[in-house]
C-alpha cells in the first residue's frame, strides 16, 4: 500500500478506517479534528488525528484516503 501524507488530510474528508478481516473489517469515516493528544501511558501527540465514527477495533487499524494511500495508523 503506498503512503500518503497525513498533513494533507483536510477535516471533513472521507476516510476508510480498515481493521483485520478484509473488506469487513472496514468502515466508512471523516477527519473530524486535529489536536494534541496526551496519552495517560506518558506520551504526547502533537497533531492526532481525530476521526468519525471511531472504528470499534481502533488499534493498529490503518487510515486509508481517497486515494487509497496509507495515512495513518
Amino acid at each position: 500500500m503506498p503512503v500518503g501524507d497525513s498533513r494533507l488530510l483536510v477535516v471533513g474528508e472521507p476516510l476508510v478506517l480498515a481493521g483485520h478481516g478484509g473488506a469487513g473489517g472496514a468502515i466508512s469515516t471523516q477527519l473530524i479534528g486535529r489536536r494534541e493528544f496526551a496519552g495517560y501511558w506518558e506520551y504526547v501527540l502533537d497533531e492526532a488525528l481525530f476521526t468519525s465514527p471511531a472504528h470499534p477495533n481502533w488499534g493498529g487499524t490503518a487510515l486509508i484516503d481517497r486515494s487509497g494511500q496509507l495515512c495513518g495508523i
